[in-house]
């Protein structure tokens, strides 16, 4: 807030600072995204004023009582200021929260690469990999995993696949009767949760289902990954040929 009051009235919060009001990034405790429409001198490394062609009202909003650019026009932004998996991860999560939809995401990468803008081609690659009937996964944990089979070349698993009697899996490969679950942390903290779990774990043996379990670390940190990796890819060339 107080350097939108320092850049003027006029001035709105953008990109990065933008996407983290909005709640789908963390938001950088160091650095501030302002658009600002006239020429004007940052007095800190930290506070990055931008002057766009053109930022018409309907592009603006208000967050806690701030302005800031609408999500869809944020996330455009973003892509020309972050890494490729921060956007993803970005992206994922707006959708995720429902905070925007991927019609208006689509729309506005038309609008803006024409005018060929910093961030065009970032966001054309995460959209060419979530049409309009893209699902988002149900939790970031579920973004690391999918992440992890690209990573290691592995056949695109099923995701939140339904198994008859069983219920949702996170994760399967039907050919193969392979059922992936994600842990987090807070696991095994609840005791019906562990016993649902359980009885699920039977069922699944019982239609002849293998199911592995993983957690955030064996996901995201590299040995770990690599072992995960290792074993799906086992799993797979040892069952693809039994049903």
């Amino acid at each position: 807030m107080a350097a939108h009051l320092w850049a003027g009235s006029d001035s709105v919060c953008s990109g990065r600072t933008s996407v983290g009001l909005w709640g789908a990034y963390s938001l950088p405790s160091d650095l501030i995204d302002l658009c600002v429409p006239r020429k004007i001198h940052s007095p800190s490394k930290t506070l990055l004023l931008h002057r766009p062609v053109s930022l018409p009202p309907e592009d603006v909003t208000r967050k806690t009582g701030i302005p800031v650019t609408v999500l869809d026009r944020a996330l455009y932004e973003f892509a020309g200021l972050v890494s490729f998996p921060t956007l993803e991860c970005a992206v994922d999560e707006a959708l995720r929260r429902r905070l925007v939809w991927l019609p208006a995401l689509h729309a506005r990468l038309e609008t803006h690469a024409a005018q060929g803008r910093n961030g065009t081609t970032n966001l054309r690659r995460v959209l060419e990999e979530r049409p309009l009937d893209y699902r988002a996964t149900d939790s970031p944990l579920e973004d690391d995993f999918v992440k992890l089979v690209a990573a290691y070349s592995l056949p695109k698993p099923e995701r939140q696949y339904r198994i008859e009697g069983v219920g949702r899996v996170d994760f399967a490969y039907p050919a193969a009767r392979i059922a992936i679950e994600l842990d987090g942390y807070e696991y095994h903290s609840d005791r019906g949760a562990f016993q649902t779990d359980r009885t699920r774990s039977n069922k699944l043996s019982l239609g002849e289902w293998l199911l592995l379990r993983y957690t955030k670390d064996d996901v995201t940190l590299s040995l770990h990954a690599a072992l995960v990796a290792e074993e799906l890819r086992t799993a797979l060339q040892m069952r693809l040929g039994m049903f």
